[in-house]
């Protein structure tokens, strides 16, 4: 993942887009690169209790498998805006879908 804008911390509850709908998760470790190595290289990872924008990072979080590329994933601050995030992201897939089934 490549993160564009804010920041990321570790306990952080976050909604991705998958395959069977939302995923909400607790982001349990932070994991980016050792400097001048690359994501897709498998090596040591340096573990990050916080990261700011402008970086790519590996996160580690349980049913994440499951997540769709190349949708961004939104941080939940308050437990009220889980809900909000599920909506937008079934949203966002339903017209996504849609595009591919046309295309």
């Amino acid at each position: 993942m490549i993160l564009i804008n804010g920041k990321l911390k570790e306990g952080d509850t976050i909604v991705v887009a998958g395959i069977e709908g939302p995923i909400v998760t607790q982001i349990r470790a932070l994991l980016t690169p050792q400097p001048l190595k690359e994501l897709r290289v498998k090596n040591q990872y340096i573990n990050n209790k916080e990261l700011p924008a402008a970086q790519g990072v590996k996160i580690a979080a349980k049913d994440l498998e499951k997540a769709l590329a190349g949708i961004p994933l939104f941080v939940a601050q308050q437990p009220d805006e889980v809900d909000y995030w599920k909506v937008s992201h079934n949203t966002f897939n339903n017209c996504s879908l849609f595009v591919i089934i046309c295309a």
